[in-house]
C-alpha cells in the first residue's frame, strides 16, 4: 500500500493522468497549468498515523527529499524523529502545514469521520488528499465539497465510503481526481500474505489465544 501512496502522490504532482490523456488525444505539451506541477523536494508531505504502512510511505518520501511531518498520538516524538521525520503535536497543525495529506491510521470510533469539512477547511488552500487506507475516515461529501470548490487541488483514492462509489456520484466526474477500486494492496505477494495472516489469526482464535492487531479493546479470547 506505500507504493500505492507514492505512485498517488506522484501521479497528482506530476499531472501523469492529465498529460497522458492529453497526448493520447493527439495533443503535444502540457495538459495543465506549470503552477500545478511540483516536485516532492519543494513539498511538505503530513502524515497521520505511524504504523507499518505509514513508516514505510514515510521511508519512500524522504527519499525523494521530501520535508515530512507526522502525528500520531500514540508514538513517541523521538522515535518519529529517527525516521527522518517530523513529529507535530497536533492533527491540526499537520493540516496546517501540509502540502498533501495522507492517512494511514485504522478506522475506529475516533477516526471515523476524521477528515470531515472542518478538517478540509484547516488544510492549505490548493493542497492535495491522498487515502488509500481507510473509506470512513472521511466525510464523502465534505472532500467532494472541498475539490468542487477549488480549495483542495486534487485527491487520489483508492478507498470510499461508500464501496463501490455510487455510479452517479459526482466525485467520479471531478477532473482534478484520480480514483481506483480499493487495489492498493494488490499483488501477488501481498494477497499470498494476506490469506497466510488471515488463517494463522483464525487458527489462533480457534487454539483460544489472542490474535495480534486487536482494534477494540478485547483483552482476553472469548
Amino acid at each position: 500500500m506505500a507504493d500505492h501512496a507514492l505512485a498517488f502522490i506522484l501521479a497528482i504532482t506530476r499531472q501523469v493522468v492529465p498529460n497522458a490523456l492529453h497526448l493520447r488525444q493527439g495533443q503535444w505539451g502540457l495538459a495543465t497549468p506549470l503552477s500545478s506541477m511540483s516536485s516532492l523536494k519543494h513539498l511538505t508531505v503530513g502524515i497521520v498515523g505511524f504504523g507499518r504502512i505509514g513508516r514505510d510511505v514515510v521511508t519512500r518520501l524522504l527519499a525523494f527529499k521530501a520535508k515530512v511531518l507526522v502525528f500520531d498520538p500514540i508514538v513517541g516524538a523521538d522515535e518519529i524523529a529517527r525516521s527522518g521525520a517530523v513529529a507535530v503535536a497536533s492533527f491540526e497543525e499537520l493540516l496546517a502545514h501540509s502540502d498533501i495529506v495522507s492517512p494511514h491510521c485504522p478506522s475506529t470510533p475516533k477516526t471515523q469521520q476524521l477528515f470531515n469539512a472542518a478538517a478540509f477547511a484547516k488544510m492549505k488552500a490548493g493542497s492535495i488528499f491522498i487515502n488509500v487506507g481507510r473509506g470512513d475516515l472521511v466525510d464523502s461529501a465534505a472532500i467532494t465539497a472541498a475539490l468542487q470548490s477549488g480549495h483542495l487541488a486534487g485527491a487520489a483514492l483508492d478507498v470510499f465510503n461508500p464501496e463501490p462509489i455510487p455510479a452517479d456520484h459526482p466525485i467520479r466526474t471531478l477532473p482534478n481526481v484520480i480514483l481506483a477500486a480499493h487495489i492498493a494492496s494488490a499483488s501477488p505477494p501481498s494477497v499470498k500474505t494476506l490469506r497466510e495472516s488471515a488463517a494463522r489469526i483464525a487458527l489462533q482464535a480457534v487454539r483460544g489465544e489472542l490474535p495480534p492487531n486487536i482494534v477494540n479493546g478485547v483483552t482476553a479470547p472469548r
